[in-house]
């Protein structure tokens, strides 16, 4: 049989990991060498803690995919991704961030441990920071469009302007991919409307003057699986109401 997905990362990075733990906490109870042994316990901590978050939090994802594919999109709402979501990716950084950690430190290394902690908490914040901006915007699905909520700035994308749109990747980390006619349209509506707002929708729909533009939104965007997305906004394209199912 098979093992499940959850239970392979389970074997493959929680239990190493929560072993190690105990073996160093053992060793540090019966005496030998707490101050080298200390360091290492942190990193094996970080590990543990960080791979069983993005364990449950996958388990999780899986299951609200489910629910969504029987469920209606409301329409009139904002919706945002949640923040045990948006944490997901982050949490796969700090478990290589732990397993290198401790193994530095179990070497005699715990400086260059927390070197690439920092390192590591620097790139993944960058990193996380950029891409929620530029490709997670909050969504509302509007009668004329589907509305784009970037921080304070919010434009809408008129179901008529928008031609194709696809889920690429692999099911359960999808980015979607809008290709929209008349951006210009989309520059139009942003609220407020003033050059920095301005500025913002137009980094997230590329060159200024073009014809045509791609959007693509990360995974998840507005807590929405990329199936789920499709299919609501190809709805919406089709004048019906925006529904999963």
């Amino acid at each position: 049989m098979p093992i499940k997905r959850e239970h392979r990362w389970n074997l493959v990075f929680v239990a190493p990991g929560f072993l190690g733990l105990v073996a160093v906490l053992g060793a540090i109870w019966a005496g030998f060498s707490p101050h080298r042994l200390w360091p290492v316990a942190g990193f094996l901590i970080l590990w543990v803690g960080s791979a069983s978050y993005v364990g449950l939090a996958n388990k999780a994802s899986r299951q609200r995919t489910f629910r969504l594919q029987l469920a209606p999109v409301p329409k009139g709402k904002r919706l945002r991704k949640p923040l045990w979501l948006a944490l997901e990716v982050p949490a796969m950084g700090l478990v290589a961030t732990g397993i290198f950690g401790a193994i530095a430190a179990a070497l005699g290394f715990p400086g260059v441990g927390l070197g690439i902690a920092l390192t590591a908490v620097g790139m993944y914040g960058f990193v996380g920071a950029t891409m929620s901006f530029l490709l997670s915007p909050d969504l509302m699905f509007d009668d004329g469009g589907l509305r784009l909520y970037l921080r304070s700035t919010q434009c809408l994308v008129p179901w008529t302007s928008i031609q194709n749109v696809e889920a690429i990747g692999p099911r359960g980390f999808q980015i979607i991919r809008l290709r929209i006619t008349e951006p210009e349209r989309v520059i139009a509506s942003v609220v407020p409307d003033s050059p920095r707002h301005r500025t913002r929708a137009q980094r997230l729909l590329g060159k200024p003057g073009a014809r045509e533009s791609e959007v693509l939104l990360n995974r998840w965007t507005a807590g929405l699986d990329g199936e789920s997305l499709v299919r609501a906004i190809r709805d919406g394209m089709a004048r019906r109401p925006a529904q999963v199912s």
